[in-house]
């Protein structure tokens, strides 16, 4: 590790702020699959920002909630 720490997690389940907010990929219309969290992130108000990715369409979301 290079001594940076990462505020967040990497799979499992996310910590909705708000409720569900689970994207449908754009291409197959499936629900993506939860990749990251990033916690109290500065630049998106103080909320957690959350990445997604349908494996089979290669498409990717990302959203944060405040």
């Amino acid at each position: 590790m290079d001594g940076k720490d990462v505020l967040g997690q990497l799979g499992g389940e996310p910590y909705w702020l708000q409720e569900d907010q689970t994207p449908d990929c754009a291409d197959c219309g499936k629900e993506m699959g939860f990749v990251a969290q990033l916690d109290q992130v500065a630049n998106f108000g103080g909320g957690y920002a959350y990445a997604f990715a349908c494996g089979g369409c290669l498409r990717a979301a990302f959203l944060w909630q405040c």
